[in-house]
């Protein structure tokens, strides 16, 4: 078992209730849909997860004060960010495939003597 030195174990439990909770709070229409379903829509997830990351660490301290929460959301949109970047790995070595596999049928194509008649 390891013993942490700075808390990291009742944080992360923490994070999860924050984030457990947030699924109440969400202002998700008759379609379960939220504002971040939008932006994944438009394409601008990822820029609006930093721009959120940035909005609140900027606003940390002078709202509310050492506010908890803002660092809660933080670490959320990080949590965000870090799956719209794993899901884009996915996309990208998907597309990578696809391009190895239209280059190689590309190849064959040629090397099989396909000529204009």
């Amino acid at each position: 078992m390891i013993k942490y030195k700075r808390n990291e174990d009742k944080f992360i439990k923490g994070i999860q209730a924050y984030v457990d909770a947030t699924y109440s709070q969400h202002y998700a229409g008759a379609s379960g849909r939220d504002v971040v379903d939008d932006w994944e829509d438009c394409g601008i997830a990822k820029e609006a997860f930093q721009s959120n990351i940035i909005k609140y660490a900027k606003r940390f301290g002078k709202k509310d004060g050492d506010n908890p929460k803002d660092v809660m959301k933080i670490i959320h949109y990080c949590i965000f960010l870090l799956n719209q970047l794993e899901i884009q790995a996915a996309k990208d070595q998907e597309m990578i495939m696809d391009i190895n596999m239209e280059g190689k049928i590309q190849a064959e194509m040629i090397r099989g003597g396909f000529k204009d008649e």
